[in-house]
């Protein structure tokens, strides 16, 4: 009875012995998967800033005429320290990725009139909507940044 006895604690034994350690791989695992979606994240929060540094460098660039005629549409902006307004898509969904990397990056370019009161005078208003977007596995991920931007 004594050998039959050791032989169920030992199994008991190896058996937590390997839930342990099948625990601490997932931890490990999990861990190292959040230490590269956070470098993922940081990376598409740097490509967004670096694009509405650029939208917003345009609206000072631009007359308001020409900025506002950008309203509208969605703009791929694939090159990654280039920047033009020339590639325009249906919705960000269609534009490529950016250059040499697994995001894509686009602003989407929209009109609203603002009515501060009732009687008050309208104020046209561009809002840039710009995105970087990216896969994590089956998950879509999106890193959005918005300014508005008026006449004056």
């Amino acid at each position: 009875m004594r050998n039959g006895q050791a032989l169920v604690e030992v199994i008991i034994s190896f058996a937590l012995m390997l839930v342990a350690l099948v625990g601490l791989v997932t931890v490990a695992t999990k861990s190292t998967s959040n230490s590269g979606l956070s470098q993922r994240e940081a990376q598409a929060t740097a490509y967004a800033s670096q694009a509405m540094a650029w939208v917003k460098s345009q609206r000072s660039t631009l007359s308001w005429t020409e900025f506002s005629a950008k309203r509208g549409s969605v703009y791929c902006l694939p090159g990654v320290d280039s920047f033009d307004w020339g590639t325009t898509a249906v919705d960000l969904a269609n534009c490529g990725l950016l250059s040499g990397t697994e995001y894509v990056r686009g602003v989407t370019v929209t009109g609203v009139t603002y009515y501060p009161t009732p009687a008050g005078t309208p104020i046209d208003q561009i809002v840039a909507d710009v995105e970087v977007r990216w896969r994590e596995g089956e998950r879509l991920v999106r890193r959005r940044l918005t300014a508005v931007f008026t006449p004056h």
